[in-house]
């Protein structure tokens, strides 16, 4: 079982700010053959290596970034971001460039268009990233470099250096072919497309282990670690050792950020004492979890103990709360009725299986509202849940008859109810259905409220009771 890492991590690039425009397209333009999308949510995080630092976030105490950001409402909303997140944002603001930004717009779940509004950033910056990571590198036990090729690791090598007469470990994420910028680190993960670039930049053609071998030992590099997207992932290390590890992904949705999961994962099983196979293997499960999910997802904690048993659902269908409005906007569109419930589902039982079926059949799509660790934890003390978030939407996930699942962090999920306006919302038990939470919610947008009769004998606390009779 995996505990949060007490080693400080510093993640140091190139910082954007990731858009999402969510639309509901269901018509043609007159004025020229494209969609026109209605924009019915507008999401904002953090990209680049600010998203490497937010994977971070989840699993180590204590992650601070460096980069470079424009005086500007997109820098200001990078800040805000990493602020939420609990990320330490040692931020250089430029007056000479803009913030970073890559917005995509996404129409009836599918992505149409990306735009990117960016700029390098000058040298006089990047020598300030430099400056600054030298400065406060005492401070880490672990430096992450992500390089998107934007000017902040322009003088990569020399934080390299520093870091390595300062014996803190490094690891880099490549943009550029020539891997002399990254000598010296003691991890280094292109992918297959970057990789390649490398050996026709220095010349090499021939069998990949060869020239992952001649790479490491030109540069100094102790561990070349390549992704492969659906053919896995390959280690070479500089002792000769080599190691291959398959997708694990049934279904790949979206590998966006799964390079830097890729590295966080890494990261923290490596400062969690784990052997260098063994994180490897980790942090490919990890890859594979975030690719196999709808839409952008981040490795958590809980996540990660998760796939370390091996046990990885046919389909997850946990929803982000932008696609849970996306999947509204789609129910509506297509005429067809949207259902929604919440619970704890803590420990599982042929109750709550009943339950969930008889919501099924209240509409055309289940969507289950789960109470996250904290809010259970608010509810019903510091001792429960007895299993994870992560372990009780997999479960759900398992369930055919449930469509999607989508976790919420407040005591009640009253807002998320105002927001989606499900077509019904069902409870089960001995309810008045107008003191429900989300009934006025739901019945101001023209939609009904019903109550589920549960199946007697069955519920998460008469199970409790019965172990704990059998055991003490």
């Amino acid at each position: 079982m995996f505990k949060s890492s007490k080693i400080p991590v510093l993640v140091v690039g190139d910082v954007m700010l990731d858009e999402i425009w969510v639309t509901s397209v269901d018509r043609v333009s007159p004025e020229a053959p494209v969609p026109i999308g209605l924009i019915t949510n507008r999401v904002a995080t953090l990209g680049g290596a600010a998203n490497v630092a937010l994977n971070c976030s989840n699993l180590f105490d204590q992650v601070s970034l460096i980069g470079v950001v424009g005086n500007d409402l997109n820098g200001l909303r990078v800040r805000e971001l990493c602020s939420e997140s609990n990320i330490d944002f040692r931020h250089i603001t430029s007056e000479s460039v803009q913030t970073t930004n890559k917005t995509r717009i996404v129409g009836n779940g599918q992505q149409i268009v990306r735009l990117d509004d960016e700029a390098v950033c000058s040298l006089g910056d990047a020598e300030s990233v430099v400056d600054l990571v030298i400065s406060v590198s005492h401070e880490f036990g672990l430096v992450i470099f992500s390089d998107y090729d934007k000017g902040s690791l322009y003088h990569c090598q020399k934080m390299i250096e520093h870091c390595v007469r300062q014996g803190i470990p490094t690891m880099v994420d490549p943009k550029s072919a020539d891997f002399s910028r990254y000598m010296g680190c003691d991890f280094i993960k292109p992918n297959l497309k970057e990789f390649n670039a490398t050996c026709k930049f220095e010349g090499l053609d021939y069998e990949e282990a060869q020239m992952a071998t001649d790479i490491l030992s030109k540069f100094s590099i102790k561990n070349l670690i390549v992704t492969k997207s659906s053919e896995g992932i390959s280690h070479y290390g500089d002792n000769s050792e080599q190691n291959h590890f398959s997708a694990t992904a049934l279904d790949v949705f979206d590998v966006t950020g799964a390079g830097d999961t890729v590295l966080a994962a890494l990261g923290f099983a490596l400062t969690n004492g784990v052997g260098i196979k063994e994180a490897l293997r980790v942090a490919s499960l990890a890859a594979g979890y975030v690719v196999g999910v709808k839409g952008t997802a981040g490795i958590t904690l809980d996540v990660m103990n998760t796939i370390d048993g091996n046990f990885m659902p046919k389909e997850l269908k946990i929803l982000s709360f932008d696609e849970l409005l996306e999947v509204r906007n789609v129910a509506t569109a297509r005429n067809k009725s949207l259902v929604m419930t919440n619970g704890c589902f803590d420990i599982l039982h042929p109750g709550h299986l009943h339950y969930l079926k008889e919501c099924s059949l209240r509409g055309d799509i289940l969507v289950v509202l789960l109470n996250s660790d904290s809010s259970i934890a608010k509810l019903k003390g510091p001792k429960r849940p007895i299993n994870s978030e992560c372990f009780r939407a997999t479960m759900l996930s398992y369930l055919d008859f449930v469509d999607y699942i989508y976790i919420f962090n407040d005591v009640t999920p009253v807002q998320v109810y105002a927001s989606v306006t499900p077509d019904v919302l069902v409870k089960g038990g001995d309810y008045i259905a107008t003191e429900l939470v989300g009934y006025h919610e739901v019945n101001a947008s023209g939609g009904t409220v019903e109550i589920v009769d549960l199946v007697d004998g069955f519920s998460t606390t008469k199970s409790l009771n019965r172990i704990l009779e059998r055991y003490q």
